[in-house]
């Protein structure tokens, strides 16, 4: 379906974030896919716009990232300031976006549009979670449709909605999570209710909404999402100097992608790495999360005094970095209890990196047959997969060719064809 007569309005709820996130990589290629669709995007932003005698300068405060460090107001004010917005409808400001050079990621989307609302995604959080209400926004013109990428207590007057929802972990998994379980219920409950069009990023993760939710099952389409890290095109030389940097050799090294936290099972990982008989090191790009201490206490009590030599932690890294450690790594292992898509095991198999995957949820659904599997609780499982890869060249060659075939059918090219068919529901 060709979308060029259609305004499409994505919020900016988790693309603001300065580092990468599943969701802001989901919406990053949302608005890429919008555009191979010749749709009119536009955003939603929550910018504070200092008061200035120079109009002008608005579309220059949107981008400007010491605003990020803007005076929060203090709690009292903010509490106030939200009750006396709760139940009216708030305005969207259209932002003349036509001068400043865009920001890196979406240099490849085509911005029709950009309004703002200041502080709108924290007070309508707040407002919903204290006092149980929605906010409503109204525009000048209303755009045809308001994509929420994750579910808002946010309504658009006069346009159809679609939200994302990208998986039910909170319920499926409540222990791994900090989250506000009767708050997310909720949130979620009532985005399915006023949605014409709910989206989700696997059968997995339909089933669990529909298991969950009284909804009926042809308004939840499922549209996986595409793979957006691309293989730097980085000189050898370049990239040796990368792991020489962090003490590695190429394919001497086990990677993991994702945050330190429960849900992801870094701890089954380290156990299994600890049986070697190699010194082969752990390497760890993520954030520490919600109880990571708990997680790498596993790496005291197996690697011992070798710990600093077993385990590398090297938190966020730039894409060209993350770029090189795949395509460089014995393997990408990834033992996540549950995945709603599960993007990492797929840019490790864009990169050539064969991937050894937990059996759990969505993971095999994305990965198909160009994986190794094992039970997320079982270390010995997982120690045997990454012993076949040391010592079998053809296992890896095999799973390398089985993963790039795998990558095609998550190509920007198909997401786009299935993002377009999903809104023919919905769009005249």
């Amino acid at each position: 379906m060709n979308l060029a007569a259609h305004e499409i309005l994505v919020d900016t709820y988790n693309l603001r974030l300065p580092q990468g996130s599943g969701i802001k990589t989901y919406g990053l290629s949302l608005l890429n896919a919008l555009s191979q669709c010749q749709a009119q995007v536009s955003l939603l932003t929550d910018r504070y716009m200092p008061k200035s005698r120079y109009p002008i300068l608005d579309e220059v405060h949107l981008f400007d990232q010491a605003m990020d460090h803007a005076p929060r107001h203090p709690r009292l004010w903010r509490g106030l300031r939200m009750l006396s917005h709760a139940g009216r409808t708030l305005r969207a400001t259209p932002v003349d976006i036509s001068r400043v050079i865009p920001l890196e990621g979406l240099g490849g989307t085509s911005i029709h549009r950009c309004y703002n609302s200041p502080q709108l995604y924290e007070m309508a959080n707040q407002t919903y979670l204290r006092l149980g209400r929605l906010t409503r926004v109204k525009f000048p013109r209303p755009p045809a449709l308001w994509h929420a990428t994750t579910p808002l207590p946010i309504r658009i007057r006069g346009a159809r909605m679609v939200t994302t929802v990208h998986d039910l972990i909170p319920l499926r998994l409540p222990y791994t999570t900090l989250d506000n379980k009767q708050f997310f219920y909720r949130l979620v409950r009532d985005a399915l209710r006023d949605s014409d069009l709910v989206l989700t990023v696997s059968e997995c993760s339909k089933r669990d909404i529909l298991a969950f939710y009284d909804i009926p099952e042809e308004r939840v389409v499922v549209t996986y999402q595409s793979l957006s890290l691309k293989k730097a095109s980085t000189h050898q030389r370049q990239s040796f100097s990368v792991l020489k940097s962090y003490g590695l050799t190429p394919g001497q090294y086990v990677l993991f992608v994702g945050n330190i936290e429960p849900k992801k099972n870094l701890a089954t990982l380290i156990k299994a790495m600890s049986m070697l008989q190699h010194d082969l090191p752990l390497v760890v790009v993520g954030r520490k999360a919600w109880l990571w201490e708990e997680q790498l206490q596993m790496a005291k009590r197996y690697f011992g005094s070798n710990e600093a030599k077993r385990l590398r932690i090297l938190d966020y890294v730039p894409s060209t970095v993350l770029s090189t450690l795949y395509s460089h790594a014995l393997c990408m292992a990834f033992p996540s209890l549950y995945e709603g898509f599960g993007l990492p095991a797929l840019e490790a198999m864009s990169h050539g990196c064969p991937v050894i995957s937990s059996n759990a949820s969505s993971l095999p659904e994305v990965c198909g047959e160009a994986a190794l599997y094992m039970d997320p609780h079982d270390s010995d499982g997982l120690y045997a997969h990454i012993e076949s890869l040391l010592e079998d060249v053809c296992l890896r060659a095999r799973l390398i060719e089985g993963g790039y075939r795998r990558v095609e059918y998550f190509s920007p090219e198909r997401y786009a064809e299935r993002l377009s068919t999903a809104y023919s529901q919905i769009l005249a």
